[in-house]
């Protein structure tokens, strides 16, 4: 991302926009271009070089594509701090997602998590790492393991924009968009200086043994910082009178480093590599019924490694840039066998993905800032099965999932601008995006697939008097179908799929208002939204070669066929009662329907809040209480109903009470906890294994 700006330029030169229709909106652009330009003030160049990522907390990055205060931002924005996994205790990347104000994680298994933003997840929200995107042409309609294969322990922060992001970053982000920031090294004003490091958690019941070694090597110009993770997950032990839920456990193994180069005093060079790979992963609720002995992903695992060049030029139209070449490869490997049969299936889809993102600052005048670029995503498949006879041995060489050879193209520009008077910020911009594939195939013959769509969004935030400020935004996004959605041809779920290359973007129409309260005791924020949804792609019945089911599965296709909408009400509150004693909570309601049917849409998360309690004291000891609630979700549509991962009638409402301690002393910092101290026996509604009983855990980390 680029580097920070000073704070006169945050004060003084923040941003411009105008949400236009395609037409208008150029022409609007073109003009403001020709405009005469007023020399813009001096930014310091050694601040861009302090950190490519912002670590403030009243500073998000993506609702831009650079810095910016939540302050004067419309946008519905939650944020998340990387040490906070280990204040709560969490043992992923979706635990510690889960306690976001915004977020509903729903978990298919052990190894797998998957965020709901207003209401929608899988492929219609778009996961972010360092602003790359890691969604891919595979990614599922559905609930899906993905978010899991990132090592939390990377990372320094996340930003989670609701109902935002289709023009910061383009397909995908319906239903919102979550940025991963990793964390970053930092220069040295010695010649050189190391520090390791060490991070160890255990849980009780044997559900968890973690450990990670890192070191940090700093100089004036030079920055390094690497680590390894290990996990061993046991199975999870459930609260009530339940037992462990055999098999769910599953181990990883990571790797990571990430450097920093000064160049000179105006350009930074990041290079960066993250590797995670999970084994032996059993999807639970296919193992629980008994239809198969064996449902696992193995090896399920993700590698990113990108270089970026951030640099300053000090001039109006150009005062920042960054590009970045990234690349990325994800492998998924499933192996099934049905109960009591003895063919077993392995099946493993690859992607391979190359990008490159080019974007530039501008501060024309003093109360306009604009950030434009373009990407280029280009995406990989290689997909096969091999079916083995274990009795004969023979295999036989299968059609995978996709068609082996696919690619995906995803090319886009985009400009966002941002405007700034004393008590009115406006906000708005506009992208392109052409997406294109290409289908081998000998049943359904090589297709050339592409599709393009505009996007924009308009926002204006208003500051009446003594911290009171209202907030209105209207945008639209879309998800243009990939690979997943034309060309799979297999089971999925409860379903046998077969392509359909005849489909269309999904579109939206997203406007929310605000009301907020920011003074410096106090930080309270209500939002109404309501999205309306046209051409969903949904599963429809249909025949293939004059059947209408395989292999015991009802035989479906994917069409544009749904009108919907999504409304909700979102509440978020923080007030520190003294300087040591701070409460925050929220409270989320979303309603979702689908007009089509005229019937509830699918996996809608229920009513939920949380309520945080902490109390530090003068010498660093940290106490927490937590308490979290969902409401009963028995507004259930007929594929909820038919998902035998939803308990007949609608998941039961829960109540779970959660309460730890951190403290540092010297280069040590422990942290411990009880969670779920009522043992209550819940599950988060949609998911395929039950949350985790009352347990204890202790979090030990050594850094010199």
């Amino acid at each position: 991302m680029p580097g920070n700006l000073t704070k006169n330029d945050k004060n003084s030169a923040l941003m411009l926009t105008v949400l236009m229709n395609t037409r208008i909106g150029w022409v609007m652009i073109l003009l403001l271009f020709l405009t005469t330009v007023t020399k813009a003030q001096h930014i310091d160049n050694k601040q861009l070089l302090k950190d490519t990522v912002l670590s403030d907390a009243g500073i998000v990055v993506s609702t831009q594509r650079y810095g910016n205060t939540i302050a004067d931002r419309p946008e519905a924005v939650s944020l998340w701090k990387g040490d906070e996994l280990a204040n709560l205790g969490g043992q992923s990347l979706p635990d510690a997602l889960g306690n976001v104000a915004g977020v509903w994680m729903q978990k298919t298994n052990h190894g797998g998590g998957s965020p709901f933003i207003r209401g929608l997840t899988g492929y219609q929200t778009l996961l972010l790492i360092d602003g790359i995107r890691f969604n891919n042409a595979i990614f599922r309609s559905g609930p899906n393991q993905y978010l899991n294969t990132i090592d939390a322990f990377t990372l320094q922060k996340a930003e989670v924009l609701r109902g935002q992001g289709g023009v910061q970053y383009g397909s995908d982000a319906i239903g919102g968009a979550i940025n991963m920031f990793s964390a970053s090294p930092v220069f040295s004003t010695e010649s050189i200086r190391v520090r390791p490091g060490m991070r160890g958690q255990w849980y009780s019941h044997q559900m968890e043994y973690t450990g990670r070694t890192q070191v940090e090597v700093s100089g004036k110009n030079i920055a390094m910082l690497a680590g390894t993770t290990w996990s061993s997950f046991g199975d999870i032990v459930s609260g009530g009178d339940r037992q462990a839920q055999r098999p769910s456990g599953y181990s990883l193994g990571a790797a990571d480093v990430k450097t920093l180069i000064k160049l000179n005093d105006r350009q930074l060079l990041t290079m960066a590599y993250y590797w995670l790979e999970q084994k032996d992963v059993p999807l639970y609720h296919k193992l629980a019924d008994g239809k198969y002995s064996r449902y696992h992903f193995s090896p399920q695992s993700r590698s990113l490694g990108y270089t970026r060049l951030n640099s300053t030029w000090n001039k109006p139209w150009i005062r920042e840039s960054s590009v970045t070449l990234s690349w990325q490869g994800a492998n998924e490997t499933r192996t099934l066998q049905k109960a009591n049969e003895p063919l077993q299936t392995t099946q493993e889809d690859r992607v391979n993905t190359v990008a490159m993102d080019i974007n530039m600052i501008s501060i024309p005048i003093p109360f306009w800032s604009i950030s434009s670029g373009a990407e280029f995503y280009y995406d990989r498949v290689n997909s096969e099965q091999v079916d083995v006879d274990l009795i004969t041995r023979q295999a036989i060489g299968l059609r995978g999932l996709y068609p082996n050879g696919s690619s995906y193209s995803n090319m886009s520009a985009y400009s966002l601008h941002h405007l700034k008077w004393s008590k009115l910020n406006i906000t708005g911009g506009l992208r392109y995006n052409i997406i294109s594939m290409k289908i081998p195939g000998s049943d359904f013959g090589t297709t050339p697939i592409s599709s393009g769509a505009f996007v924009g969004n308009l926002g204006l935030r208003y500051n009446f008097t003594s911290g009171i400020n209202f907030s209105a935004s209207v945008n639209n996004a879309f998800r243009a179908p990939n690979i997943n959605d034309v060309a799979s041809l297999g089971i999925a779920d409860f379903r046998y799929e077969v392509p359909n290359h005849d489909l269309k973007p999904e579109k939206s129409l997203n406007k929310d208002i605000g009301i907020h309260l920011v003074r410096p005791k106090q930080k309270i924020s209500l939002f109404v939204f309501h999205n309306q949804l046209t051409g969903l792609i949904t599963n429809q019945p249909t025949s293939y070669r004059g059947l209408d089911s395989l292999e015991g599965y009802r035989i479906y296709k994917r069409v544009n066929s749904n009108l919907a909408y999504i409304q909700g009400v979102e509440f978020t509150s923080r007030f520190s009662l003294s300087q040591q004693l701070e409460l925050a909570g929220f409270i989320f309601y979303t309603f979702g329907q689908d007009q089509s049917q005229d019937q509830p849409m699918r996996r809608i998360p229920p009513l939920h809040s949380r309520v945080l309690l902490e109390y530090q004291t003068s010498v660093g000891l940290k106490l927490f209480t937590q308490w979290n609630m969902a409401a009963r979700q028995d507004r259930l549509s007929p594929g909820d109903i038919a998902d035998s991962r939803i308990a007949d009638g609608g998941t039961p409402g829960w109540k779970t009470w959660h309460a730890g301690l951190s403290y540092p002393w010297k280069s040590i910092t422990l942290r411990t906890g009880i969670r779920n101290i009522l043992n209550e026996h819940y599950r988060m509604h949609g998911s395929g294994v039950d949350a985790m009983g009352r347990s204890v855990w202790v979090n030990i980390t050594w850094n010199l």
